[in-house]
C-alpha cells in the first residue's frame, strides 16, 4: 500500500470495502462502502473525497531510520570529554 502526505501528516488511503463506522476526533463516524478512509501513523482515521486524495495529498516514500547504536554514542560522548579535558590543562 502506498503512503501519501498532506501538509504535516502522513498516512495510507484505503477504499471502505463494506458499510460501516470510524473514530474520528472522538466521534464514531458512519463509513459507505466505496468512500475513502486517511489514516495516519498514529491510528487516526478521517474520511477524505477523492478530490482532496487528488487536490492535497502527494505519494511519500517511508525511508526507515538507521537504528542507533548507543554504546557506540556513549563511547564517542566519552572521548569528546576527554579531548576536552585535554584541552582545558
Amino acid at each position: 500500500m502506498e503512503y501519501i502526505a498532506h501538509k504535516s501528516f502522513v498516512g495510507q488511503v484505503e477504499k471502505a470495502e463494506e458499510d460501516g463506522v470510524i473514530f474520528m476526533f472522538g466521534e464514531e463516524i458512519p463509513v459507505k462502502k466505496g468512500e475513502l478512509v486517511f489514516k495516519n501513523l498514529k491510528g487516526e482515521q478521517q474520511l477524505i473525497t477523492k478530490k482532496q486524495l487528488e487536490n492535497d495529498f502527494v505519494g511519500v516514500k517511508i525511508v526507515e531510520r538507521p537504528k542507533i547504536n548507543l554504546n557506540e554514542m556513549a563511547k564517542g560522548y566519552i572521548e569528546m570529554g576527554d579531548i576536552n579535558l585535554d584541552l582545558c590543562k
